[in-house]
């Protein structure tokens, strides 16, 4: 049997392969454990650190198989009398990712964007990626990576959206390859095929076998059913289920599976089912086949099981060679090179899907709200604000988050409260399920640079303030609540405090006020003008309503304990009481009117005294004057009567009648 033939090459050192042992599974990095042999045991190690190498395996055919990386370890394992033996750990660059720890967020893009834009600060350039997408990635508002690798970042994302990755090897290179369906994978090179041939009878010195095959049928998961909720759109439904052809009892119900769009759902129960169903058959082999590569595809051929000649894709290979003559002086042995490997692989119809890798958990933490440069406020119809996390060292402007919603501790279709975070404030930041694509403000805190409006001294006080100036204060010393606006206005309410009491008090910028209170200044109410005008509403000593002008020349007074109403005007004022079209009625058991200098009262039309006796009496003088004719007349008998002298005068004609007897009496009577 022709020997293969193991090489390495790198642009620092001279070495032989002694031995290797390698390791590659489908989404994940490879993996080289390599003896090397070498006449120099002097080697500057930390100068081959994330070199540049390659392990050449050429199989008997004299066909090469290629394994390039850098090197990731190198010690220097024994000194020998005319060599030095070295192991290596042969990478592909994509491993160094690993090293790269970070939290950082991505806005608006898809995972095939974010990984592009991954692997590029990395430094892996775009033409060793091979993008065989062919699915929908729609954008994802936010993405977190959450002190996370940039390896476990970007293999989680593939991951979830169940997208795999191999390495395809080319003569100085690899290539990440990137896929989502069958037509991504790639022929095992040099060799595509390989004859399957049991270790008895004769084989062949030139090819290679699979000695041993064997399939395994396992049960596995039948049915998925996905689930998310996304709050801008509650009540699209948002289940999707996926059933295999086998074992649909067996159900797994992902209850949040990190979508927002239908179609998108859609895709991942997809997704997530053929995973399963991609365990449910595998085969497993061993040979001599060095062709053999994790996401590659090849041909067993005259199987017995003719099930089994066809094409299969590899998901994990496990490779390792010696040869041991390049040892010298008789260290080596006889045997020549050998080399064997094993693998899992399954039917290259099937789907190749990763199992989805868990998101970190992402704690509590705290972040500060920003908004455009001069505004206080910066929300969303939602009352959503954006914010930037104190370890966010790339985003310089307002849009460094996307939305967050905001706790209220009220909030529903018709009613609800809303206190927005400011521009500037320090919020806490939690995440729903701990998914740290999904933040949400949950509190608000105060720093050195933004102290609270209570004073240490004065922590029985609780209060909220505005930036403009409104403030609702409660002040549990003093059993008080106050209200005031920044323009001054105040309503202030006490509970049995000092000698107010119990009191409502509300005192406009402008001056005026409204007091209500039940204490020993003040039982009752009382309302005063800008002007110093009052009215007050009093309880006890006596209860009283009492308006009062600015300098009490002018005086109301209801003293409704006594009955009485009194209007008091000291100062030369008049008081008018008038009716425009109606009539003004006064009514009591006894009315007395009173004028120090007199009394007037006048009627355009006329005026009508009524009562059992009209009693006029004018201490000097009373004068009654018709304009044109005076009428004085009594049912039995008219007195006119005067202490002294009555005249009875007519200017033309004085007639003096009776209708049956005139008397004309004197003691003297004068008739001329």
């Amino acid at each position: 049997m022709a020997e293969p033939i193991f090489t390495f090459k790198t642009n620092s050192g001279d070495f032989s392969v002694l031995a290797f042992e390698g390791q590659e599974k489908i989404s994940q990095p490879y993996q080289y454990a390599i003896q090397l042999i070498s006449t120099d045991d002097n080697i500057d190690l930390d100068g081959l650190i994330k070199k540049r190498a390659c392990l050449i395996i050429q199989n008997p055919d004299g066909k090469q198989r290629y394994v390039n990386g850098v090197i990731g370890q190198i010690a220097l394992v024994e000194i020998a009398v005319n060599h030095a033996k070295y192991q290596i750990e042969l990478f592909p660059m994509l491993w160094l990712l690993g090293y790269r720890r970070q939290t950082r967020i991505f806005q608006q893009m898809s995972v095939p964007d974010i990984i592009k834009k991954v692997l590029d600060d990395a430094g892996i350039p775009a033409s060793d990626i091979s993008m065989k997408l062919s699915g929908n990635y729609p954008q994802r508002i936010f993405c977190m990576q959450s002190d996370e690798t940039d390896l476990a970042f970007i293999e989680r994302l593939m991951s979830e959206e169940g997208i795999f990755y191999f390495f395809q090897q080319e003569i100085d290179k690899e290539i990440i390859v990137l896929g989502d369906s069958i037509s991504a994978h790639v022929n095992c090179q040099p060799d595509a095929s390989i004859q399957y041939h049991s270790r008895s009878g004769t084989l062949s010195t030139n090819d290679e076998y699979v000695f041993q095959c064997s399939v395994r049928v396992g049960v596995h998961t039948g049915k998925i059913v996905v689930n998310d909720y996304f709050p801008e759109k509650p009540d699209v439904q948002l289940r999707f289920p996926n059933a295999g052809k086998q074992h649909n009892e067996l159900e797994v119900y992902e209850q949040v599976s990190g979508f927002s769009e239908p179609g998108h759902g859609q895709s991942l129960a997809r997704n997530r089912q053929e995973y399963h169903s991609m365990q449910a058959r595998t085969v497993k082999g061993k040979g001599n086949y060095t062709s053999l590569a994790a996401g590659h595809k090849f041909e067993i051929k005259q199987h017995p099981n003719v099930k089994l000649n066809q094409l299969h894709t590899v998901l994990e290979v496990h490779q390792k060679g010696t040869q041991t003559q390049v040892l010298v002086h008789g260290e080596g042995g006889d045997e020549g090179a050998t080399f064997e490997s094993s693998f899992i692989a399954v039917l290259s119809e099937q789907t190749i899907r990763p199992n989805r890798l868990p998101k970190p958990i992402a704690l509590p933490q705290t972040a500060t709200v920003v908004g455009p440069e001069g505004e206080t406020f910066y929300i969303d119809k939602m009352g959503r604000i954006k914010v930037r996390f104190h370890w966010d060292r790339q985003c310089e402007d307002n849009e460094c988050t996307c939305w967050i919603r905001v706790n209220e501790f009220y909030a529903g279709s018709d009613h609800g409260s809303q206190f927005p975070p400011l521009v500037n404030d320090e919020v806490i930041i939690n995440f729903i399920h701990g998914d740290p694509d999904r933040p949400i403000v949950v509190g608000r805190v105060y720093n050195g640079n933004q102290t609270p409006p209570i004073k240490a001294d004065e922590m029985v006080r609780n209060v909220i303030q505005t930036p403009y100036g409104h403030r609702i204060l409660m002040d549990d010393k003093n059993a008080a609540l106050s209200m005031t606006t920044a323009g001054g206005d105040q309503l202030l309410m006490t509970d049995g405090w000092k000698e107010d009491g119990n009191m409502v008090s509300l005192i406009s910028s402008d001056g005026h006020s409204y007091t209500a209170a039940e204490g020993n200044n003040l039982k009752g109410i009382k309302v005063v003008s800008k002007a110093g005008h009052s009215i007050l509403l009093e309880d006890d000593p006596a209860p009283n309503i009492t308006i009062v002008d600015k300098g009490e020349q002018l005086k109301i007074n209801l003293d409704c304990e006594e009955k009485s109403i009194t209007i008091d005007n000291s100062s030369s004022g008049a008081i008018t009481i008038q009716c425009q079209n109606g009539k003004i009625v006064l009514s009591a058991k006894e009315i007395e009117i009173n004028g120090q200098s007199g009394i007037e009262m006048t009627s355009n039309s006329h005026i009508s005294l009524s009562a059992g006796t009209i009693q006029i009496n004018g201490r000097q003088k009373v004068e009654i004057e018709g304009g044109m004719e005076l009428n004085a007349k009594a049912g039995t008998t008219f007195k006119a009567e005067s202490g002294a002298t009555m005249n009875i005068e007519g200017g033309a004609t004085t007639k003096v009648q009776g209708g049956a007897l005139t008397e004309v009496k004197g003691g003297l009577v004068k008739i001329n």
